[in-house]
């Protein structure tokens, strides 16, 4: 099933986007979170880091 949903940082451009781990002495490294979407044209994603969690919060822009 994920194979028919659209990623939205990929169809944006962003590439792979490292989400976990934040706030620790590793960098992030891997890609846990996503927004994925089908039907709809992405128009912007990003991800922001937020204080008190390990994961960066991700985004999408679509219509």
């Amino acid at each position: 099933m994920a194979a028919e949903l659209t990623d939205v940082h990929r169809a944006a451009g962003e590439g792979w986007v490292r989400t976990w781990p934040h706030g620790s002495r590793l960098p992030p490294f891997v890609q846990l979170d996503h927004v994925l979407v089908r039907g709809f044209d992405t128009v912007a994603a990003g991800a922001v880091t937020l204080d008190g969690t390990d994961h960066a919060a991700v985004w999408g822009t679509v219509r």
